[in-house]
Formats: C-alpha cells, structure tokens, sequence
C-alpha cells in the first residue's frame, strides 16, 4: 500500500474538521441582526460550509488523479439501489428548478425558509464527502459524538426557556412550546428526535464496553480524564451562554457585535473536536492540545475589550430576573475551566500506555458491526481489527455516555 502524500493528508483531515464543525455549529446558531433570525441564516452557514468541503474535496480528488500512476483516484461509493435513488432525487429537484414558474425562487430558496434546490443538493453533497471519505471507526465514532455535542446548547436553551430565564425577548411563546435554538418547538423537537438513534448507540456500546472492563479494568477510562472532558464540556456551554446572554444585555448604534454569538460556538465546536480527537497527554501535541484555550482567551479579551460602555454601546439590565447581568463571570469562568482542562493532564504526569494490537481490539462496537460488511473493502478500514486507533472510540464513548445523559440526549 503507498503512503499517502501530503496533499492528500492535509485534505482528508480539512474534510472530518469541516464536517465535524458544521455539524457541531449549525443546530445551535441564529442571527439576531437578521430579520428571521433562524432558518435563512443557518441555510446560508450551511451551504457556505459545503462550498468550502466541495472545494476541498474537488482538491482531494484531483490530486489523486494526477497521482493515478501510484494511487488510483477512486470515488468509493458503491452502486446499490440508495445510490440510484440519491441520484434520481436530485435529478428530480433539478428538473422541478427548471420548469418552475419562478426558477430563481426554486433554485435558492423563498425569503422565510431559503429551503430551494441549491440548499437540498448542500445537504446530499455533504453526506456524500462524509460516505467517501470516513475510512476508520474512529472517524465513525467523532462524528456521532459531534451530533451528540451539538444537541447539548439546544437542550439546555429549551429548559432556559420553559424556566422563563430567557436573556432574549422573543415576541412568541417560548415558555409552553420551547423553541430553543431552531425558531419553532417542530423543528427542535425533529432534531432532537435525530440524535436518539446516536444516543441509543452510544448508550449499547458502553453498556457492552462496561461489561468487558469489568473483566480488564485496564481498559477502562481514569477519572482524570473523564474529570478533562466534563470541565471541557462545561466550559463550552458556560462560553456560548454568556455569548447570548451578552446579546440580550448589551446593545449598539451599529452591527459590531455581529460576530459575538458565532464566535462562541466556533470557539465551543473546537472544544468538542479536542475531545474527540484527546491525545493522552497535552504535552504530547502542545499546540493542538491548548488550542481551545487559546482560541477561548482570544476571543474572551476581544469581547470584555469592545463590550466597554460608551455613546454608542448601551448595557441594558435584565428583565424579571432573567440571565444576562453575570454574561462576563459566565464568560471568564468558561475560559478559565478549559485552561484547567489543559494544565490538570500535564499536572497529574500520568501517560497511559499506547495503544497496542492485541486480542481486545477485536471487539466490535454497535454501530460498527452493521456498517462492516457493507465497507469492507482493504481500503475501507471501518473494523477495529484492521486499525489500531479505533479503540479511543471505546474509551471516548464511555465518557460521553455519563455526560451526555445528563442532559437528556
């Protein structure tokens, strides 16, 4: 087998980082300087997101084909009648494009929902980069913890809302029927519907890892890390609600604060990754590990430094005792636990021991054992037998497992 080459490399990992940020960063963003506030924006995010992962994708591809004599450039997506029936769907939005009264309203969408063609083709596009490119179960498995982790700010927003501690003075009712993060309780309900599957994943294969650690306690996870994990998750959640806190306190003459609610869930997403992508220890890959922190303290000073009163930027208090007074504690206490998160590996000096091929990495996981016999190919390693890393998804599972119970996903 030919080692793979840089190109190659960098492409494949740019690829699992963009999907696993937009699965982690649309569910739970809005625009409150937008006249819809909810779907439009988070349509245009989305394609925007597609557009960049096409490109690499296209990238990716073309370099495998002029790298044809050593490498085949393959699309390795397999003919069956899924594929047959992918390919007339979009042939039949296409052709509904065309012979539409108004073809420019079809193709990009009305002005309320911006659901056209163009944002259907971005969502098949994107499951099909995701189909051609995961090669291992690990890649399987941090992409189920990211649809996990995106649920978590829209489920803890919901019980915000139906406690009428709501920072944002929505005109509808969000108490009764809680919209969360989607705009409409129909919507979240869906999403949150979605995750369930994922969850009930999770839930089978820790159950089965919990067995068999009983028997290997090697295998089973410290509470150092769990203890990492949880002040990581901790720390993003209490990030991205001081960002909306902030927005329901704080007010301008202009749109300077537009990039304050993206930039806390960019800044959480990129919490999420470092846990589906933990290294034993920070000192192993210093800059990869203390990046959230860093990425968290940047943007933590640039909004404390711009949020200072003046003529043009108002601080307004909260309302009926809601949240939004404390968004500043909320902000620096989420940066401090991720800094924590970062020194308390390095503190307890403790290097587990690398991962080996023994007679444990045979063990399958639930979601993998239905997806192995459909990509089994030599290069398509989704076994764990055929790949040594695939189990820190065990070890990972077991720690999003207890977290994510908590709060209902």
């Amino acid at each position: 087998m030919h080692p793979k080459s840089k190109i190659t490399e960098w492409c494949e990992r740019a690829l699992e980082y963009g999907w696993l940020l937009c699965i982690g960063i649309i569910p739970s963003y809005f625009n409150l300087l937008s006249a819809r506030h909810f779907e439009p924006d988070k349509a245009v995010l989305f394609r925007a997101f597609v557009t960049v992962l096409c490109a690499i994708a296209a990238v990716h591809w073309i370099h495998q084909r002029s790298q044809s004599n050593t490498t085949p450039a393959t699309f390795p997506i397999q003919r069956s009648f899924l594929s047959y029936s992918i390919v007339a769907y979009c042939a039949i939005f296409l052709f509904a494009t065309v012979t539409s009264i108004v073809p420019g309203i079809s193709f990009w969408g009305s002005y309320q929902r911006l659901q056209g063609t163009y944002t259907n083709l971005s969502y098949v596009a994107l499951a099909l980069i995701i189909v051609a490119h995961i090669r291992t179960v690990a890649q399987l498995w941090r992409m189920v913890g990211m649809v996990l982790f995106s649920a978590l700010v829209p489920s803890l927003y919901g019980f915000v809302q139906h406690y009428q501690s709501d920072p944002l003075p929505w005109k509808g009712d969000v108490i009764t029927r809680v919209a969360s993060t989607m705009g409409n309780s129909i919507f979240i309900a869906a999403f949150l519907i979605l995750t369930v599957p994922y969850a009930l994943a999770y839930g089978f294969t820790l159950l089965r890892s919990a067995q068999q650690s009983s028997k290997e306690p090697a295998d089973a996870p410290s509470l150092g890390t769990l203890l990492v994990d949880a002040l990581t998750i901790g720390a993003a959640v209490a990030i991205v609600f001081a960002a909306i806190q902030f927005s329901g306190v704080v007010r301008s003459i202009d749109l300077r604060f537009w990039w304050v609610y993206p930039g806390a869930l960019l800044s959480t997403t990129i919490a999420y990754i470092s846990i589906l992508f933990r290294q034993p220890l920070p000192i192993a890959r210093p800059l990869r590990s203390i990046l959230p922190a860093l990425i968290a303290t940047v943007y933590a000073i640039a909004l404390l430094i711009n949020a200072q009163p003046s003529d043009e930027v108002k601080i307004m208090p909260p309302t009926d005792g809601r949240f939004g007074a404390n968004w500043s504690l909320w902000l620096l206490s989420g940066v401090i636990l991720l800094w924590v998160a970062v020194i308390l590996p390095i503190l307890q000096k403790t290097q587990p021991e690398p991962r080996t091929m023994d007679r444990r990495s045979s063990r399958h996981c639930v979601l993998c054992d239905g997806i192995v016999a459909r990509y089994s190919s030599p290069q398509r390693h989704l076994c764990t037998t055929c790949h040594p890393t695939v189990r820190c998804a065990v070890d990972l599972g077991r720690a999003l497992a207890g977290i994510s119970a908590s709060v209902q996903l």
